[in-house]
């Protein structure tokens, strides 16, 4: 991943996260801006098969993400989120990333739950997506993948 490309993302992140802890929602304007630019950023570094990935990343974030939002399980927000993060990252580190984002989002909620012995913590679930995204790049980068 390149500098700009980073950068961009460790952008995203931190704004989408920062916006969904402090008022509890993921404004779309964000969520377009950046798909937007990891669809440049990846088409300028890779061509075709950039655009091809970062579309398929996209896609596959939405997707994974669906099924919980129909359930109310979770916002369109947190959906979007996750299917920007793919437009970043492409397929496979999208899957690598929300498989350790869900484990730590679990391990937060069960954390909230004993905390405040109620049925239905609301945490932020961008926080835990956002940290599986560092992991999954850090693990990648010393050349482990979960999948």
């Amino acid at each position: 991943m390149g500098g700009i490309h980073a950068a961009a993302l460790g952008a995203f992140l931190v704004l989408a996260v920062a916006a969904d802890v402090r008022r509890r929602h993921v404004p779309n304007s964000l969520v377009a801006t950046f798909a937007i630019i990891a669809l440049v950023v990846a088409g300028v570094a890779d061509g075709a098969a950039g655009v091809s990935r970062s579309v398929c990343g996209f896609t596959l974030g939405l997707a994974l993400l669906l099924v919980p939002f129909v359930l109310g399980h979770i916002g369109a927000g947190d959906a979007k989120f996750l299917g920007t993060i793919g437009a970043f990252l492409g397929p496979r580190l999208t899957l690598d990333a929300f498989l350790v984002g869900s484990v730590l989002g679990g391990i937060g909620a069960l954390v909230a739950l004993r905390a405040v012995r109620r049925h239905t913590p609301a945490i932020p679930y961008t926080a835990p997506l956002a940290a599986g995204v560092v992991v999954a790049l850090v693990l990648d980068g010393v050349g482990i993948g979960l999948l």
